[in-house]
């Protein structure tokens, strides 16, 4: 397969079952994101070859009378500073993610790891990227999402998303909930029954998200409320 069908390959696409049953499964499921990845940073690797070519060119490397009017830039002493420091905080950061980690911590973020995934799933998977940043813009307000802690004296407690009829009350969706165990169960069905302590994230306008924190307070808020 060249490099072009792989690019515009759609693998979630099957025109032909019978072709896919006798097919080897990996390679008709194989995604076209991991292709254009290596494209990308064939290209960029290119790019920085050129530049480093065109760079020892000025220098007069390997060229007699060229580049002779070639005064390197001075180079600071807080140059070398900065870069000590940037050395140092990457290293502290990593060893504190590993630390953290052996330590059972529920969560690590790194800003470094952070932004890479962000600058890959960028590349690779750019609707998913705006999709999420229209969440959970602070300028976007026909859509929100929140998460709601049950507490222990929610009438909620007990009871499954069926039997709230959340849906139909509050016209919000519940798209996952975070079991005490740390789980995320997602797409939960109306089956699903609700504990104390979970975290239900819901997905709506901001006025049924508005109904559904109002549907998932504390008794003590309701009675305070009314």
């Amino acid at each position: 397969m060249g490099i072009f069908q792989k690019l515009t390959e759609k693998s979630w696409e099957v025109t032909d079952r019978a072709t896919m049953e006798h097919a080897d499964v990996d390679s008709v499921a194989r995604s076209a994101a991991p292709t254009g990845l290596y494209l990308y940073f064939a290209v960029a690797t290119v790019m920085f070859l050129l530049v480093t070519a065109a760079y020892l060119m000025r220098m007069g490397v390997g060229h007699l009378g060229i580049g002779l009017d070639w005064r390197p830039t001075p180079k600071p002493w807080l140059l070398w500073v900065n870069t000590f420091v940037l050395f140092l905080s990457s290293v502290m950061f990593q060893r504190a993610a590993v630390e953290a980690r052996a330590a059972n911590a529920d969560r690590v973020v790194t800003p470094y790891a952070t932004a890479g995934r962000v600058m890959a799933s960028l590349m690779v998977r750019p609707q998913v990227s705006a999709f999420v940043n229209v969440l959970t813009s602070a300028e976007e307000t026909g859509l929100s999402v929140e998460e709601i802690e049950l507490a222990e004296s929610c009438d909620a407690v007990g009871k499954t998303i069926g039997e709230l009829d959340v849906q139909s009350r509050t016209g919000a969706y519940i798209v996952a909930i975070r079991k005490g165990a740390g789980h995320f169960e997602l797409r939960p069905s109306k089956d699903a029954r609700l504990e104390a302590g979970d975290v239900i994230v819901g997905l709506g306008s901001p006025e049924e998200v508005a109904r559904l924190e109002q549907l998932f307070q504390p008794r003590g808020a309701l009675a305070h409320r009314d």
